[in-house]
């Protein structure tokens, strides 16, 4: 019933795993999502209508679960019209703060959006203003974003680890104009620009269109995104970057074997949870190149690493191990390298008894410890091993 709507290579997929007795994860029905809930319909919304979108009545049907013009906040809970209300109080003070010289009172209202929108832990500095009264440019620096059950592509989550360059507008100042300056400031760092107007649907088409031709990494945050981010009662954050992440470039993929971004690694969890069983044993992962092995090692390595917590997990790449002049013993001194960067398994012998034993005396000092120690490209090894009866 479902293949009438797929396109052939999903289809061709779907007659694969079935003929393999395996489920069909089929693709969900071309339901509106939120960009297509702000663009181009509730931008267009906006411009019909003037008087009723006058900042105190929007703030008042806020406060009372109302509607003026467009704007519905009637399916809002009490949090909801809390946070709509505090954004748009918000967005009036980054207003008043455009007009002032204080940088000090700039800085707080930027940092006060910010966090209105689901940032943490927000910094501004080198706050500079590069058109007085008109532009003003700094750099950010919160929290990295960790997004939960949405997607958030790598140059402004891990890549970014919480570092952007932004930039308030205010005025007529024309998409091009506003490239101009990230293409003078920083070109290959993401940002996120706020500009004090609503923009129409032709003014958003056109960055668009300037900011892929460009390559720029840019999030725009206008009034218009503002007031359906009010009325959307969800994650601020997920809904700012839905709706203007479009409007701008990103380049999620990768080609380079091995490490990938966390927000681009998908599927495995069977695999990751035999890796990470206590009672596992040890695992072989092997299969033909450019499979995912040594992204999955990476993956683990990166999400499940933490010593403050008393869990150590380490990935050691040991090609040469088991090759020409390079024995198979030579594992311990891989591993003993990378225990003497923690002070209590720190180890100046070679000797594999007394790594083995330091390694046990950490362990048995608290039971909540754990370390995983993952090999790749053990081919070498392996071979050696096998060759010699395992005595590694």
């Amino acid at each position: 019933a479902e293949m009438n709507r797929l396109d052939p290579v999903t289809v061709d997929d779907a007659i694969a795993e079935l003929s393999a007795g395996r489920e069909v994860p089929l693709p969900e029905a071309d339901a509106a999502d939120e960009f297509e809930r702000f663009f181009p319909d509730f931008v267009l919304g906006l411009d019909v209508v003037k008087e009723e979108l006058a900042r105190g009545r929007v703030i008042k049907a806020s406060n009372e679960g109302g509607s003026t013009g467009p704007l519905d906040f009637s399916r809002l809970d009490e949090t909801g019209r809390r946070r709509a209300r505090q954004l748009l109080e918000i967005w009036g003070s980054v207003e008043n703060a455009m007009k002032q010289t204080r940088s000090d009172r700039f800085r707080e209202t930027i940092e006060a959006l910010l966090d209105g929108l689901g940032f943490t832990d927000v910094r501004l500095s080198d706050v500079r203003e590069v058109t007085p009264g008109t532009l003003r440019r700094f750099i950010i620096r919160c929290d990295q974003v960790r997004p939960d059950g949405w997607f958030l592509p790598p140059a402004f989550g891990s890549v970014a680890e919480g570092h952007y360059r932004g930039a308030v507008v205010r005025g007529d100042i024309r998409p091009e104009q506003i490239l101009r300056v990230i293409g003078a400031e920083a070109p290959d760092q993401p940002w996120i620009i706020v500009i004090l107007r609503r923009m129409n649907v032709i003014e958003r088409r056109v960055l668009a269109q300037k900011a892929r031709s460009e390559a720029r990494q840019v999030v725009v945050l206008d009034e218009s995104l503002l007031l359906r981010l009010c009325v959307r009662g969800e994650d601020p954050l997920a809904g700012l970057f839905a709706c203007a992440l479009p409007f701008g470039w990103v380049q999620p993929y990768v080609t380079r074997a091995g490490a990938i971004p966390p927000e681009m690694f998908f599927g495995r969890k069977e695999e990751m949870s035999q890796i990470l069983a206590r009672d596992g044993g040890g695992c072989l992962i092997y299969g033909g190149r450019q499979l995912g092995k040594s992204a999955l090692l990476n993956h683990i390595r990166i999400e499940r690493h933490r010593p403050n917590s008393g869990e150590l997990v380490i990935y050691l790449d040991i090609k040469p191990v088991g090759g020409v002049g390079m024995g198979p013993e030579c594992i311990w001194d891989e591993i003993r390298h990378e225990l003497k960067t923690y002070r209590d398994l720190s180890s100046g012998s070679q000797d594999a008894n007394d790594v083995v034993r330091i390694i046990e005396k950490w362990l048995t000092g608290d039971p909540s410890r754990r370390l995983l120690v993952m090999f790749d490209e053990a081919d070498n090894f392996l071979r050696a091993e096998h060759a010699g009866g395992y005595p590694n």
